[in-house]
């Protein structure tokens, strides 16, 4: 199986809020070749971060989410802007990664969150999760069907399970080989267009243009599970490509961040 070649992925790390006091131990941790940063335009301008419009103004002032309803668009900006990566991997700045299983993946797949997933079909408000509901929601996505062609639909029926239906997953972490990016930008773009949520125009453009999709395996921790020794003997386990979240917010935890690169380099 072909692995991955860091040295010609390139990897887009976006932040939601503007927590770039970061980015020194995140290019510390990892030391990734071709690396580069977004974060939201409504905050201050840093000289590593490229700034894209990812928030509704709106809804932050209503506080239902600080950010990044569509950082789809920083995933856009680099893939317009870089055409000549193998791959690119987006990634959140509060995801943990083991770079040596990064290497396993093959280069010639998508990769995504399958285990938090859920599907929605048009028209159809009988779901449990909030963001269908949302104004950036299912009522959102009939253009975007419109918009797509006739294979596009096919492919995402067929991941969704049912014509007219879309996929929302946790998508703090995804991988995209350069064979489809340009298609990938290309559905991106209708969702952008009609702005839908991150969360439903990421996993639903990978099911719509992909030809294998793969769970890229990573840990996700809720409630108590996100305790200081919790993170770390998950982070010790050779199950998972990574971990979520690692706020790296607090100092003990851009510390804990440091030991985890420094343990997982061992597996």
């Amino acid at each position: 199986m072909n692995k991955l070649n860091l040295d010609n992925t390139l990897v887009i790390c976006n932040f939601i809020n503007d927590f770039y006091d970061n980015i020194s131990v995140i290019k510390n941790t990892y030391n990734f070749p071709n690396i580069v940063f977004y974060g939201d335009d409504k905050y201050s301008p840093h000289q590593d971060i490229i700034a894209y419009n990812q928030s509704n103004q709106a809804a932050d002032k209503t506080k239902i989410f600080s950010g990044g309803h569509f950082a789809y668009r920083s995933l856009m900006h680099a893939i317009e802007n870089n055409p000549y990566y193998d791959g690119y991997l987006f990634i959140m700045d509060d995801v943990f990664i083991s770079k040596k299983r990064l290497q396993h993946l093959n280069p010639t797949m998508s990769y995504m969150n399958i285990q938090l997933s859920d599907v929605c079909a048009v028209n159809d408000m009988v779901t449990t999760w909030p963001w269908w509901k949302s104004d950036y929601g299912i009522e959102k996505c009939p253009p975007v069907h419109e918009a797509l062609s006739a294979s596009q639909k096919k492919k995402l029926a067929a991941q969704a399970g049912a014509e007219n239906t879309f996929i929302g997953a946790v998508n703090d972490i995804a991988y995209i080989p350069a064979t489809i990016a340009t298609e990938i930008h290309e559905v991106l773009t209708h969702f952008s267009n009609n702005e839908v949520f991150t969360e439903i125009a990421i996993p639903s453009s990978i099911a719509a243009v992909s030809h294998e999709i793969e769970d890229i395996g990573v840990k996700y921790l809720w409630g108590k599970d996100r305790r200081l020794w919790h993170l770390i003997t998950t982070a010790l386990s050779i199950k998972h490509m990574g971990i979520h979240p690692v706020k790296l917010s607090g100092a003990k935890y851009r510390l804990l961040f440091r030991l985890l690169s420094f343990i997982r380099k061992l597996y």
